[in-house]
């Protein structure tokens, strides 16, 4: 359970606008609402990291940006909450990364890994 911390406007009983939600967890929300819910751009927080980019009913849905709280960092495209699309994921620590397409959460398709320096197409 959450509360609202902040709404643009009710439209007919309906959350639209920016607004900021808080769940009892820690993890917070601040941006678009349409139609009671998180659809648009905005910011969402919890003990995953920060994401940041587009949203479609109630999930990551588009372009964003996940910076992780272990360093880690994924730029690209997002369906129903996964990686789907085009995207870079930096394994920062390790010193490695996979630039290319990806699939309901994991690399598929073409792309490259760079580890430690080296390039390798896949």
């Amino acid at each position: 359970m959450g509360r609202w911390i902040k709404i643009g406007v009710y439209d007919k009983g309906q959350k639209e606008g920016i607004g900021i939600y808080e769940w009892g967890d820690g993890s917070k929300y601040q941006g678009q609402l349409s139609d009671n819910e998180i659809t648009g751009w905005g910011t969402l927080t919890d003990d995953e990291g920060t994401y940041t980019g587009e949203f479609f009913e109630n999930a990551q849905h588009g372009h964003g940006e996940w910076h992780y709280s272990n360093g880690d960092i994924f730029i690209g495209q997002f369906q129903k909450s996964l990686r789907h699309g085009q995207g870079k994921l930096q394994w920062v620590s390790e010193g490695k990364e996979y630039d290319g397409q990806w699939r309901e959460g994991v690399p598929w398709g073409q792309g490259k890994i760079v580890s430690n320096g080296i390039q390798k197409d896949v």
